[in-house]
C-alpha cells in the first residue's frame, strides 16, 4: 500500500464521520485532501453557491491543518484530473460515495479508469 493518500472532497466538509478521510488517515502517513473546482458545475449563475463553497473550504482547511492534513483546490474536470494521476501507483485515492445519479456515473468512470475496467 502506498504511504501517501489523496482524499477527494466533494461538498462534504466534515472532519468527523467522514469515512474516506478517517480511513486514509488511519492507513497512511501522508494525507492530502483535494477539492476539484469544476467550472462546468459552478457556472456564472451560482455566485451564492461559490461563496458558500469558498467559505466552507476556508474553515475546512483550518480544521484539516490541525490534523496535519493539507488541502489542495484544483480547477479541473474530475474525470480529467483523476485520469492524470491514475498511473501514479505511489498514491492511494479515496472518496465518499454520493448517491446522486450523475455522481454515481462519475464514480463508475473514475473507478473504471483506476482499475482498468470497461466502463
Amino acid at each position: 500500500m502506498a504511504n501517501t493518500a489523496l482524499v477527494w472532497i466533494r461538498d462534504d466538509f466534515r472532519i468527523q464521520n467522514n469515512d474516506a478521510l478517517t480511513y486514509a488517515s488511519n492507513q497512511h502517513d501522508i494525507v492530502t485532501a483535494v477539492f476539484i473546482f469544476n467550472s462546468n458545475i459552478f457556472d456564472h449563475k451560482r455566485e451564492a453557491q461559490k461563496w458558500w463553497v469558498s467559505k466552507s473550504l476556508e474553515n475546512f482547511k483550518s480544521d484539516l491543518k490541525k490534523l496535519n492534513i493539507g488541502l489542495e483546490i484544483i480547477k479541473d474536470d474530475e474525470i480529467n484530473f483523476f485520469s492524470k494521476i491514475k498511473s501514479n501507483n505511489k498514491i492511494s485515492v479515496y472518496w465518499n460515495k454520493v448517491y446522486e445519479p450523475t455522481e454515481l456515473e462519475k464514480d463508475k468512470k473514475i473507478g473504471a479508469d483506476f482499475f482498468n475496467e470497461e466502463y
